[in-house]
């Protein structure tokens, strides 16, 4: 957490206040220097001010913001990142680690973005190109065109592993996570301790469908909060209120009736149908 949907829906919530305007200035909290990554504050820092972000992308957990440097300012929420508008005069948060100040307009109230992260495990980093900033290996973003059904087929061919294990791996498609792989594992009826390997053809273009659609609907609700995650205007996303079965545990199925279980998989908590998601 942030999977891919909140990645994306904070985003698209920053993306019409960003754009056009100048990062005025930017602030490390002390005692929080471990934010940047692979550089120092003040290289980080010197390399933010003064610059105009041309625009936002996002790849698989990743946020990245374009400057007129060429440079890519490139934001990695981890466990409880969330970057949030404030506008003029806002105190700064009990968890707030970071923030950038933007060059004022009259067409937008927001003049302070601020990153929040509770756990602390958030990073920063500005690089020449936004692949320099990304995760070695990374594989395709689960919602690029570069990420097909033929893909995911060769892939989980290559892997042993759990099918669970597999999809949390960023190097098999970037932007899951737990909750959203527990979600896609049930929509595409697999049971998640299967074998990648084993998985047919026919299986997996199925399970290629579930992942484009339960990423979809969970875009659609703003994400799941689950604790620390809000959008960037620190509201909370609803997905997590529509999920079929993480967080259900001992709960029935929607589809079956049957009680959902809960074990562990690779140390994550794994959620299952074990009627709907036969081995």
């Amino acid at each position: 957490m942030p999977e891919l949907p909140e990645v994306e829906t904070t985003r698209r919530g920053l993306h019409p206040h960003l754009v056009g305007r100048v990062i005025v200035d930017a602030q490390i909290h002390q005692g929080f220097e471990r934010l940047c990554l692979n550089t120092n504050v003040k290289e980080l820092t010197h390399r933010l001010i003064g610059q105009r972000i041309i625009d936002t992308h996002r790849y698989g957990k990743y946020l990245i913001f374009s400057l007129s440097s060429g440079d890519s300012f490139v934001v990695h929420l981890r466990m409880t990142g969330a970057l949030v508008l404030r506008e003029p005069g806002t105190l700064t948060g009990k968890y707030e680690r970071a923030r950038l100040s933007l060059e004022s307009t009259m067409n937008c109230m927001f003049e302070t973005i601020s990153f929040q992260d509770v756990r602390r495990f958030g990073t920063w980093n500005v690089v020449g190109d936004f692949e320099d900033g990304l995760a070695v290996n990374i594989g395709p973003d689960a919602l690029s065109p570069n990420f097909s059904p033929d893909h995911l087929v060769s892939t989980l061919r290559r892997k042993s592993g759990t099918i669970k294990s597999a999809l949390l791996d960023q190097s098999t498609v970037a932007g899951l996570g737990n909750i959203y792989v527990d979600e896609i594992c049930f929509m595409a009826g697999l049971d998640p301790r299967k074998r990648s390997n084993t998985i047919s053809k026919k299986k997996t273009k199925e399970l290629f469908i579930a992942i484009q659609d339960t990423l979809s609907r969970a875009l659609e609700r703003g994400g799941a909060s689950f604790k620390d995650y809000v959008n960037a205007h620190g509201v909370p996303g609803g997905a997590l209120d529509h999920c079929y079965v993480y967080g259900r545990v001992g709960m029935n199925c929607y589809k079956c009736d049957n009680t959902i279980k809960k074990i562990k998989i690779v140390g994550r908590g794994t959620h299952y149908c074990p009627k709907c998601q036969r081995r």
